[in-house]
């Protein structure tokens, strides 16, 4: 299965979301699934991609959807970012 579209909306500092949010994405699999809620976060060693979550009732989060692969987790978070980056040369 592969990452067949990928569509983003950029955040700034200011997003509706938390200050390390830079993008809200959706991702398509093999042109039949599709999966919203993809988020890229920025961190301390860089930008990174978090799958959809759910707040519980504790106030912690559990993911709604996720790889069970890692060789399928990196191949999402590779044609995310590249998206990204793509979209960040686009805005400039």
């Amino acid at each position: 299965m592969k990452v067949t579209r990928v569509s983003m909306i950029l955040f700034s500092n200011n997003g509706n979301y938390s200050s390390r949010t830079r993008a809200m994405c959706k991702i398509v699999l093999e042109d039949v699934l599709a999966i919203h809620g993809v988020r890229v976060l920025e961190g301390d060693d860089g930008f990174y991609v978090v799958m959809p979550q759910r707040r519980l009732t504790d106030g912690s989060y559990k993911d709604v959807a996720h790889p069970l692969d890692e060789d399928f987790r990196r191949g999402i978070n590779y044609e995310v970012l590249k998206e990204y980056e793509r979209m960040l040369g686009e805005s400039l």
